[in-house]
């Protein structure tokens, strides 16, 4: 999977977190529904987004999914926060 990441303040001082999922490989070819991928944040179950449906071809998908979550001001909880495996991302294969 390739993916980007993009951290921003803005002008309240709040940050910014933008994640943007590129492409998917080496998927099952039988996966001919299609794929949806999902991302969020541990702790924050309403942060949770799906993508549409995207096509595969031969075992690869190019999408482009991105999503920004919005966090308070930095902290040192939020840096402790973002200082262990915060991301989830969830692929679901359709036949």
């Amino acid at each position: 999977m390739q993916c980007h990441f993009h951290v921003n303040r803005n002008s309240s001082g709040h940050i910014l977190v933008t994640v943007e999922v590129q492409e998917i490989q080496n998927l099952p070819d039988f996966f001919t529904g299609g794929v949806r991928v999902s991302i969020w944040f541990e702790g924050q179950p309403s942060s949770c987004v799906t993508s549409d449906a995207f096509s595969v071809q031969g075992g690869t998908s190019i999408i482009n999914f991105q999503q920004t979550f919005c966090f308070g001001s930095l902290t040192n909880d939020l840096k402790r926060y973002f200082s262990s495996d915060v991301l989830y991302l969830r692929l679901d294969g359709y036949i």
